[in-house]
């Protein structure tokens, strides 16, 4: 297998009123690099050691590195690797044309060189259905990253189950804000668009609620929908509620003095995934831009998608608030963590899959495989035959319910084992951003010598609460809360801090880090 790895950077605009090439270059170099090796795209944030160590994982045979691109640590990685001869390092050079956006060639600079001649040499490399077409670090945050090979047929049939099941048409544009690191931007934003025959605009940066909305605005043809994290969608809605008071350029494109935007984009629905988005941050992002449909999903990088709602099935919130849909690409079960098998129908219990596009196993990584793959028999509907499968143990905690739509209640290590309860972080942060004074709650397990652990919770501020209000006063408040949203008393933080939104420790995909953080969160509940 060879592996080409390369620095893969935030696309940009690609549309008449705000044309940048240099953000179609990594959509294309993509999917050219993946019809021919495997690729195994890289974060623009990745350390010297992350980068080395994720290169000795993949056995990388060549390095891409793009010219003007600040990467220093990938830069510094790659020219180890290269000068001990264990790769072979390239350098791209982004084509200043500005009708081709996207373009790129390959250039010779110093040692920094594909070969002396760019004849062609031997057969032309070409990825077969069956080899691999991607590979990617998982983001886990208390273990060394495991790598996902996906397959160059699962992930082209993957993007088609997407496009079709949310809806995508030849008439659709997609803005793209998901990084192309993140299986949410690969599959989710770029090939199943591509599938359907649809289109597809970027963004220049790193995210930034206000280039968004300008984007948004002012792309022609504008985005009819986007894929992205929770994480996004807050942040966004925030500052169109925030800022649209005062801001005339907001004004000026269809907003109101309170924060709708019913008219002056083409936004038809929006997709989530990566992370559960609450109810109430649901309807919020519904209303903020005219009551569109907003789509839930669940999904990860061994198998994406996992579910979503039925083909045709648009409105969530209201008719299902909570689910995430029902099982589009794979066998679903609900199994015991302890003795992996089936719980009783309508109990809580880990998220089982089972699928012909789901990855078959790790890179090179049987302790994980064992960890998380299992044979399970299962009875077949209406018959008395049963079925064998290889099933892969997600580990999120969910619920099915009688109609088959799929309830997630957290990721069974951030449960927070409190004595003899079990705390989900959703049942606590969802109530508590009800309450006016609070932007956005996250929930996180303390160590305690007394129950093993305890419930704590960091908070962001809304403009809505009091200025200077005194952090006393929001925890009574948050407790009042609490006790008329009905949460049991023994399930109440325990620990808390009031923080600022860039406090909070996230992936490198924007999902927040609720395990092993506990540093992080060091104020203590006043006696």
């Amino acid at each position: 297998m060879h592996v080409a790895i390369f620095n893969l950077f935030i696309m940009s605009l690609i549309a008449e009123n705000a044309f940048s090439i240099t953000g179609a270059v990594p959509a294309l170099a993509f999917l050219s690099i993946m019809a021919q090796t495997t690729a195994a795209p890289l974060a623009p944030s990745t350390t010297e050691p992350d980068a080395l160590d994720l290169m000795e994982q993949f056995q990388a045979k060549h390095l891409i590195l793009f010219e003007g691109v600040d990467n220093p640590g990938l830069e510094a990685a790659f020219g180890k690797m290269a000068a001990s001869g264990r790769a072979t390092l390239h350098m791209a050079r982004i084509r200043s044309d500005s009708d081709k956006p996207g373009m790129f060639d390959y250039v010779v600079s110093g040692s920094r060189t594909l070969s002396g001649s760019w004849e062609p040499v031997g057969n032309p490399l070409r990825n077969p259905t069956n080899g691999i077409a991607l590979l990617l670090g998982t983001s886990g945050t208390t273990s060394r990253p495991k790598g996902v090979p996906i397959g160059h047929g699962d992930i082209v049939q993957n993007g088609n189950i997407l496009g079709s099941s949310i809806g995508i048409t030849e008439n659709d544009v997609c803005y793209s804000i998901m990084p192309l690191f993140h299986i949410g931007g690969i599959s989710a934003s770029v090939l199943c668009t591509i599938a359907a025959g649809g289109s597809v605009c970027c963004d220049a940066e790193g995210y930034n609620a206000e280039n968004m909305i300008d984007a948004l605005a002012l792309s022609n043809p504008q985005p009819t929908w986007y894929s992205s994290v929770p994480t996004i969608h807050n942040a966004t809605v925030s500052f169109i509620r925030d800022a649209a008071s005062d801001n005339k350029t907001l004004r000026s494109y269809g907003i109101s003095e309170a924060g709708i935007w019913k008219s002056g984009h083409s936004l038809r629905f929006i997709r989530s995934g990566a992370a559960a988005l609450l109810g109430p941050d649901a309807l919020s992002l519904s209303a903020t831009y005219g009551n569109i449909p907003i789509i839930p999903t669940y999904s990860m990088s061994e198998q994406m998608p996992i579910s979503q709602p039925p083909s045709g099935k648009m409105d969530m919130i209201s008719d299902k608030p909570g689910s995430v849909g029902v099982p589009v690409a794979a066998s679903m079960a609900i199994v015991n963590s302890a003795n992996l098998r089936p719980v009783p129908h309508g109990q809580e219990g880990e998220v089982a899959i089972c699928g012909p596009t789901l990855i078959n196993n790790y890179l090179n990584n049987q302790e994980a495989d064992r960890k998380n793959y299992f044979e399970l028999t299962l009875p077949l509907e209406n018959t008395n035959q049963f079925q064998r499968g290889k099933f892969f143990l997600t580990g999120d905690v969910g619920v099915i319910d009688k109609e088959g739509f799929l309830f997630l209640k957290g990721r069974n290590k951030e449960l927070i084992k409190k004595g003899g309860e079990q705390v989900s972080p959703f049942e606590i942060e969802e109530p508590v951003i009800d309450h006016p004074w609070i932007e956005l709650a996250v929930c996180f397990s303390v160590p305690s010598k007394v129950y093993g652990e305890e419930v704590g919770l960091a908070l962001v501020l809304a403009n809505a609460a009091p200025a200077g209000v005194d952090r006393n006063e929001v925890i009574k408040q948050m407790r009042e809360f609490l006790k008329l949203r009905e949460v049991s008393p023994v399930k109440w933080p325990t620990k808390w801090k009031i923080v600022n939104d860039d406090e909070l420790p996230k992936t490198k995909s924007k999902k927040y880090i609720r395990v092993g953080t506990f540093h992080l969160y060091t104020t203590v509940t006043p006696k």
